[in-house]
């Protein structure tokens, strides 16, 4: 038997060897990112590679499986050198290369992994791969930005020993491999942690599996202690600059403020320019600090300057950068450009913004590489804002500048050798055991190989996901109502050979008393929080992403304190009307290596629309998934992105206000009519002021070939009660007409044709009746107010019995926020009782 094993392994290394005298299969771009609306399979490759002495002639060459391409005639490939066949060869990525681009072929790569097959115009084999995105090939070339590279040519292409993530983004297409030179052998085969869910009194033994065991000298364990920062619950970064603070000011009204870019510097002498406070504009309410009453019309820019200090920049590894805008700017820091928004390519004076924006969607950045623009003790940031039209009827440029991540090198690791346990032929396990750590505590660990022929070898590779694996420490003394959230925000890992910045996450499932490990998940900020990210196949939940809401939301959301109330009951008030909506919840936030004196706070966790929130609602994930903005592309497409926008645009067209009947049959062809009356009956109960002509998300069942609608930033609904009475009495015509007090917003581009259809309106008028008597039943909606002022408050006390203080700010954000949607119900309530039909039924009691 053995006799016959080694005859059959040694016919396939043959055979395996006669096929590198051709070219073979060096580099797959199989997933790349998706770059903000563009699709990344356009930038999918497969890159050849000719070793030999000689130019390889790949006339009628063919891919045959995964992909559709025959080589063109007389298509040669020199020796050692490459060749690129890739989806779309007009794309940018591909111009002015100077190695040769094939293609289009037909056909996708597999995002989960498939059988590549090259072929001669015989059809004899030439090479074949059939990789994948599961253990034990790498998973980073599944969408988080690299390649799949081969270590060398003369290795079997069918062996995932071969293959591992490059170090670089997008690859090395044209060029030698990133991992050129790595070891292919040994791999971790398996690791084991015991005992699996370790308290502060357990030293914890690690195991690690290898294969290729004679190759293995001996292995050392190294450690660390992941760190964690801020979480902005209750610790917000300081400001640098604040918008509404006092600035500097030059209106271009005849002339620049410096010959050339002088007046972004922090020599230069702005003692000429005029003071005010941040928010330079007219028309914009509350925003606009300083009102230019002589810019509409008169001139198209003005020049804002603020000085700040830093004692020690080099702590920064970035700094946040929001700018409110209506038309365009340009933004510098010291000089040296950091952003720029509908800006022509030289901003003068008199220059116009090249398009329109809303100001209530700032433009948020992380500015990274800080020492480029950052310097110790005084710094200025400058910018020029533009209107994008003389006569607009409102501008303002306001911008803040706050912290970011600071540097943070983790706690320096310690190092044990490991012990040989056990093992079979070709096979070790080698363990260490590491010693208690405190409470609350995430482990990080990695091994390092000496091999027999001197190399050292560190497991896990560099390029994976996450280039370490981890355990967290816990006692289960956290006494919370709620899940229980450690956030670890992107910090500098020295476990792999290259320092990496990784983060991470814990969740204690509300009632479980064993934590979930979720690190590598990756940790980003957003508008007006964090987004948490989930590593693909370890999912909380099935939910690939999660939105973070601060417990006390910044000064950029529209109602303050109280909008994660808004937001909770928002969307737990649509899924009550039969609404697709996303899971909100609250969880217990902890920062802080240990409990005591530990930051915790109270966040709202909302889930992200996606293809995982599609399926959990029983959709198909496969269908066109767009995100209706209030801006420019007002249609942002999420799934499907190669087919463009087509699918809207072919309802948008079939939706175009006709005939009466014409209308109602588009309507019933095109719509989940259901759901989209059940949407429009809730946005109106509710005044989501921005539920019709944005923040909604909208779907194509390709099964159903029907259309359906879902909420989204629902931090608006249960409008403000203050003197602006455009909530409370929003009309009943506002989905048609988009016109409020005081305010108003351009109709929907569906949910206002749908007004259009009497027999639509007509249900609509009689749904808004009967919810108000079912799902916006007063009774019923102050119950569940109620059930989340307890629920919060009752896991309150144990919070501040927790960390031995007083939380008085959070109990009043709690309970005035909820009087607040209270008040709000009272109004609106009253305010639809006066507007809305009596119904027939009602009529005898007049």
């Amino acid at each position: 038997m053995i006799r016959k094993f080694l005859f059959l392994l040694l016919i396939a290394l043959m055979a395996a060897t006669d096929s590198y005298s051709d070219v073979v299969i060096n580099e797959i771009a199989y997933n790349p990112t998706d770059i903000q609306y563009e699709a990344g399979s356009l930038r999918e490759f497969i890159e050849l590679y000719n070793p030999g002495p000689s130019a390889v002639d790949l006339s009628g060459y063919v891919f045959s499986n995964g992909i559709t391409y025959v080589f063109p005639a007389e298509t040669k490939l020199l020796a050692d050198s490459y060749l690129v066949v890739v989806s779309s060869p007009t794309h940018s990525s591909w111009k002015g290369k100077n190695y040769q681009i094939l293609g289009p072929y037909e056909g996708r790569l597999s995002n989960s992994g498939e059988r590549l097959t090259l072929s001669r115009s015989d059809g004899t084999r030439v090479d074949s791969v059939k990789y994948s995105d599961f253990f034990p090939w790498p998973r980073t070339p599944d969408g988080y930005g690299l390649t799949l590279e081969r270590i060398a040519w003369d290795l079997p292409s069918e062996d995932f020993h071969s293959w591992r993530a490059s170090l670089f983004g997008d690859g090395t297409p044209g060029t030698i491999n990133s991992i050129t030179g790595t070891l292919p052998r040994p791999v971790i085969t398996a690791y084991e942690v015991s005992p699996r869910h370790p308290t502060s009194k357990d030293a914890v033994t690690v195991r690690f599996g290898f294969d290729a065991a004679d190759t293995i000298d001996s292995a050392t364990i190294h450690w660390e202690i992941a760190e964690q920062r801020s979480t902005g619950g209750g610790n917000e970064p300081a400001f640098l600059a604040i918008g509404y603070d006092i600035w500097r000011y030059w209106t271009g009204r005849q002339l620049e403020p410096s010959e050339g870019l002088e007046w972004t510097q922090t020599d230069f002498d702005d003692s000429s320019w005029k003071q005010g406070p941040g928010g330079h504009g007219y028309s914009i309410g509350d925003m606009v600090g300083t009102r230019l009453s002589d810019m509409r019309r008169r001139y198209s820019t003005v020049y804002v300057r603020q000085d700040f200090n830093l004692t020690d920049p080099t702590i920064l590894e970035s700094v946040y950068l929001y700018v409110f805008y209506t038309g365009g700017y340009v933004c510098y820091i010291n000089g040296v450009e950091v952003s720029r928004m509908n800006a022509p390519d030289v901003a003068a004076y008199d220059s116009l913004a090249t398009g329109s924006h809303d100001v209530n969607d700032p433009a948020v950045l992380e500015l990274t590489d800080t020492q480029r623009f950052l310097q110790k003790g005084k710094n200025v940031i400058s910018l020029v804002g533009l209107n994008y039209n003389l006569d607009a009827n409102s501008f303002v440029i306001a911008a803040f500048l706050l912290e970011g991540r600071k540097s943070s090198t983790a706690v320096e690791s310690t190092s044990l050798p490991m012990t040989k346990a056990a093992g079979l032929l070709q096979s070790a396990t080698y363990e260490a055991v590491i010693p208690p750590y405190p409470s609350q505590t995430l482990i990080r660990f990695n091994a390092e190989l000496l091999l027999t022929n001197g190399r050292l070898l560190k497991l896990p590779h560099v390029a994976e996901l996450r280039p370490f694996e981890s355990y967290f420490v816990y006692d289960g003394e956290i006494d919370s109502n709620l899940p229980v959230l450690w956030l670890y925000e992107p910090v500098t890992t020295a476990l792999p050979e290259i320092s990496r910045s990784v983060g991470g996450a814990v969740i204690l499932p509300a009632g479980d008393k064993d934590p979930l490990v979720f690190d590598g998940a990756i940790v980003t900020s957003s508008r007006n929080g964090q987004k948490l990210k989930f590593l693909k196949g370890e999912e909380f939940r099935g939910d690939r992403t999660l939105n973070i809401s601060p417990e006390t939301t910044n000064a950029y959301t529209t109602a303050g304190p109280s909008s994660s109330f808004r937001e909770w009951m928002g969307h737990w008030f649509f899924r009550e009307m039969g609404v697709p909506s996303p899971r909100a919840e609250w969880f217990r936030v902890i920062n802080g290596k240990q409990s005591s004196g530990a930051e915790q706070t109270q966040q709202l966790l909302v889930q992200q629309v996606n293809e995982r929130f599609l399926e959990m609602n029983g959709f198909n994930p496969n269908g066109d998934l767009y995100k209706r903005n209030y801006v420019s592309p007002n249609w942002e497409k999420h799934t499907n992105l190669e087919g463009g926008v087509t699918s809207m645009n072919d309802l948008v067209k079939s939706m175009r206000p006709r005939d009466p009947l014409e209308l109602r049959a588009a309507i019933e062809n095109n719509l989940a009519v259901d759901e989209f009356m059940a949407y429009t009956v809730a946005s109106v109960l509710t005044s989501n002021w921005d539920g019709f002509h944005n923040n909604h998300w909208m779907y194509l069942d390709p099964d159903a070939k029907k259309w359906w609608i879902f909420p989204w930033d629902l931090d608006k609904v249960w409008g403000y009660t203050d003197s602006n009475s455009m909530f409370v009495e929003m009309p009943l015509n506002f989905p048609l007409d988009g016109r409020a007090a005081h305010a108003a917003r351009e109709p929907g581009p569906i949910t206002g044709i749908l007004q259009k259809d009497a027999q639509f309106r007509e249900e609509y008028i009689k749904n808004l009746r009967i919810e108000m008597s079912r799902a916006f039943a007063a009774d019923k909606l102050y119950a569940k107010i109620g059930e989340m002022r307890s629920f919060l408050l009752e896991d309150l006390d144990k919070l501040e019995k927790q960390i031995g203080q007083k939380r008085d700010d959070r109990r009043k954000q709690i309970t005035d926020s909820c009087k607040t949607i209270e008040t709000f119900i009272d109004l609106r309530r009253a305010f639809l009782d006066k507007v809305l039909p009596t119904p027939v039924d009602d009529w005898q009691v007049y």
